[in-house]
């Protein structure tokens, strides 16, 4: 049975880092704010290993971004990542205090599940470096 919660950080920045800074330094999975505790966490546990993690993070403009969306290989395509997110979603929604804008900059191969969960692309692809191509995506509300 999965489990889906809110995290820690220690708890999500090792999968975070191996998922999407493989290969990397530690230091490189680490967004602004993690250290001083900004930030909401979240991770689905399967059998006791965490299967995928996403955090959120209020950010200029003021809006929320999200960021950090990862599952591990052994889990991906069970819709374990999708569940994550939602829940995230609308926990983030809930919380009447947070910005109402959302958006993320997705990598290219996720797009049809950012769309799956009410996000639309905007503007062009771009490329980060050493990470590679993005989308940048709006959540809109339903």
């Amino acid at each position: 049975m999965v489990e889906i919660r809110p995290a820690t950080f220690d708890e999500i920045v090792h999968l975070r880092h191996a998922v999407l800074r493989a290969g990397r330094p530690l230091e490189s999975a680490y967004y602004p704010g993690d250290e001083s505790g900004a930030g909401v966490h979240w991770g689905a546990w399967n059998g006791g290993d965490l299967a995928a993690c996403v955090s959120l993070y209020t950010v200029e403009g003021p809006s929320t971004q999200l960021r950090g969306a990862a599952t591990a290989p052994q889990w991906r395509n069970q819709g374990i990542g999708e569940a994550l997110m939602r829940t995230a979603i609308d926990a983030w929604w809930a919380d009447q205090r947070a910005p109402r804008d959302l958006w993320c900059n997705a990598r290219i191969a996720a797009i049809t599940l950012y769309e799956r969960l009410g996000f639309v692309a905007e503007g062009e692809r771009f490329e980060f470096p050493h990470i590679g191509p993005h989308q940048r995506m709006r959540w809109v509300a339903p």
